[in-house]
């Protein structure tokens, strides 16, 4: 539940809303409907997860695993943090490959102008 209603206030955010009544609107849901998903008495499905990630400007697989993991349990919680420790592991390797072509297409930017 903390990682859904994280989700939901970044949309808020992103997407300059003031209140959970103009998420809702934004969304084309009822305000009881995200009350209820802040509450966990009704669990986001993963299209409506995408959607909110997508508002948000946020990695919609980054935020199914979380929510995932977090409402898991058993056996299921475990593969569902595993999944997302390695999710985390290889986003952070593709950074740290990524991040010297960035600076060299700025240098090259800055040489050109």
């Amino acid at each position: 539940m903390e990682a859904v209603n994280k989700l939901l206030d970044k949309a808020r955010v992103a997407c300059s809303l003031p209140s959970d009544v103009a998420l809702a609107e934004k969304l084309g849901v009822s305000r009881q409907l995200v009350s209820q998903w802040r509450k966990g008495a009704n669990p986001l499905s993963d299209d409506r997860i995408a959607q909110i990630a997508h508002l948000a400007k946020e990695d919609g697989g980054r935020w199914l695993l979380t929510i995932h993991a977090e409402r898991a349990s058993g056996a299921a919680a475990k593969d569902w943090q595993k999944l997302l420790r390695q999710f985390g592991a290889a986003a952070a390797v593709a950074c740290v490959a990524v991040m010297p072509l960035i600076s060299q297409a700025t240098a090259l930017a800055v040489h050109i102008m």
